[in-house]
């Protein structure tokens, strides 16, 4: 183990390494100090001969070549890469936790575990963060136990098989049955979401008798008093809220034709609101052949 100053061992992965080896070997501080020369050439060598008369012990050096071999402002730039340094979108769990841990021991002021547990956390990939909830991680050991058990899932997600269809089973009364309605939504998709309701005047006779035939079958249209001109489409009935009135008459928004203070603009059926028609001349409201 040697330093040149090269891009093969930077000067932090050198520290990092006589640590682990001063630690492996029960190296002391005295005995690792008096070996400096062993450790080091090319220009660290020489920089070594010009300053050792100025270090005492082991943490002196130490201090000294964090100054001269060491990016400058390192503990700012490092707490940046730690923020800037998020999970891959192929990266398993617990090699981005192993990567950010390697990060954050290299801080002179070490982060405690709940600290180390939310920069991890807030890196992580958008949808691991929506499977688990920051609340529910309590150690470093749990957020990657978490963190591959919806590894997991994902793998099994890829694997997953639609169910045979009925004429392929052998009990047929126990296969899966499609609903009946196409446009149903499965379950795996995202929620259903309610149509949109538009609520209009003057609608189109076809439209007229689409939107009647689906709210209600109680009130014909012969018997239909001409309360409002309200137009619903849909599949379910709206609410207050989602209601839209415009006039047949001016064909302006928040009041119905029998509300209307502008004189007749215009002809069309009063129960309906079908252009150019007559309640007697209505298709849609007299059946064919009846006026």
């Amino acid at each position: 183990l040697k330093f040149d100053n090269t891009s093969k061992l930077s000067a932090i992965d050198f520290l990092c390494r006589i640590k682990e080896k001063k630690k492996a070997f029960q190296i002391s501080d005295s005995d690792l100090f008096t070996c400096l020369p062993e450790l080091l050439e090319g220009t660290p060598l020489n920089w070594y001969r010009l300053n050792n008369t100025l270090w005492q012990n082991w943490t002196d050096f130490e201090r000294d070549f964090r100054s001269t071999f060491f990016p400058s402002n390192y503990q700012e730039k490092l707490m940046r890469e730690i923020d800037k340094r998020t999970q891959g979108e192929f990266e398993k769990v617990s090699d981005f936790v192993i990567s950010m841990r390697t990060l954050i021991s290299k801080l002179d002021n070490p982060l405690t575990e709940a600290d180390q547990i939310s920069k991890i956390y807030n890196n992580l990939l958008p949808a691991y963060q929506m499977y688990v909830r920051r609340s529910e991680i309590t150690s470093l050991n749990e957020l990657v136990k978490l963190g591959e058990e919806y590894s997991s899932y994902l793998e099994r997600a890829k694997t997953f098989r639609p169910p045979p269809p009925k004429e392929h089973t052998l009990i047929p009364e126990a296969a899966y049955q499609p609903p009946i309605d196409k446009g149903k939504k499965p379950i795996s998709g995202e929620p259903s979401k309610f149509k949109q309701f538009t609520f209009r005047g003057n609608p189109t006779p076809k439209e007229r008798v689409n939107s009647i035939n689906s709210i209600s079958n109680v009130t014909s249209p012969s018997k239909a008093k001409p309360k409002s001109n309200l137009k619903v489409t849909g599949d379910v009935m709206p609410t207050p809220s989602e209601t839209k009135i415009a006039c047949w008459n001016c064909l302006k928004d928040g009041h119905v034709y029998n509300e209307c203070k502008e004189k007749r603009l215009r002809k069309f059926c009063y129960r309906c609101g079908k252009p150019n028609s007559t309640v007697k001349s209505c298709s849609n409201c007299v059946p064919s052949g009846n006026y």
